[in-house]
């Protein structure tokens, strides 16, 4: 499903730009809800938009960290590392396990480095 697809290239994205902070949480953003987008369209078999929407469709506990996720977002983004590692964990909830992807992009990234 290309939602899945998008959602790891959003990632690769946040974790590339450098230069710029703002791209880099939109990019984060994007990601987690590419997943978000996947996972109810995939259990639900919805097309859900916006943040709220995916809020609503998701299970509580998903709900609530992906809430928590949003309002770390909107901080100043101070806490880049932590918001990562929330954004990965969260992804990985969504996706329903470990992305398999995520060490070929993070070794791909690396040597690029």
């Amino acid at each position: 499903m290309k939602l899945r697809h998008w959602g790891l290239e959003d990632l690769v994205n946040a974790l590339e730009d450098q230069r710029d902070l703002r791209a880099r949480l939109r990019s984060l953003h994007h990601a987690v809800r590419n997943f978000a987008r996947f996972r109810v369209a995939k259990d639900e078999k919805v097309f859900k938009i916006t943040d709220e929407e995916l809020l609503d469709c998701l299970d509580e506990a998903l709900s609530a960290k992906y809430r928590e996720f949003l309002n770390k977002l909107a901080s100043d983004g101070s806490r880049w590392e932590e918001l990562l590692a929330d954004a990965i964990s969260i992804i990985e909830q969504l996706h329903g396990g470990p992305l398999p992807q995520l060490d070929e992009v993070l070794s791909k990234l690396s040597k690029t480095s």
